[in-house]
Formats: C-alpha cells, structure tokens, sequence
C-alpha cells in the first residue's frame, strides 16, 4: 500500500500495489529435496504431496492414502508433527 499524505498530514490518496512477483512457482522437485534432507522417506514425501491442501487429514485417510496399517501411519503423522508438517487437531478424530 502506497499513501500520500497532506500538508496537515491526512491522507491525500492511497494505491494498493503488489510488490511480490506473482510469477513465484516451486518446483516439485525441489520441495522433494528439502523433504528428503529433514529425514523423509520416498513414501513419506509421497504422503505429504497427498494430504497437502487438504483442510484435515485422518489416520484413516492416510490408512487408505498409503495402503498401510493406521498404527505404521500414526507413527507416520507424528514424525509428520514432529518435523512442523502437520499439526495435531485437539479434540478430533485422531
């Protein structure tokens, strides 16, 4: 946001401009690597490009997500937690 001010230090007018590039894109690839340096396995990765956008995301989700057992997946969700990717929703379904 750009203001101009008065002489008596009101505000004369406003513009609202974006300043960020809009073009701004991040590779798969990329997040991938990063993924892979904090300790993430390839099916980890896979699970998180999954659930990513995703409001809330279940164990049972994850379960049917990754054809696994829901406690190798809750293992899973709490690494997950642990690493700051996903957070613990207090009172809901596990």
């Amino acid at each position: 946001m750009i203001l101009f001010f008065d002489k008596n230090l009101e505000i004369a007018n406003f513009n609202i401009e974006d300043i960020i590039e809009k073009d701004v894109s991040y590779s798969r690839e990329l997040t991938r690597q990063v993924l892979s340096e904090i300790e993430l396995s390839d099916e980890e990765i896979e699970l998180y490009f999954l659930t990513t956008g995703r409001p809330v995301v279940s164990l049972g989700e994850i379960s049917i997500l990754i054809d696994k057992p829901k406690e190798e997946c809750e293992t899973i969700a709490e690494k997950f937690v642990q690493k700051g990717l996903y957070k613990k929703v207090i009172g809901g379904t596990p």
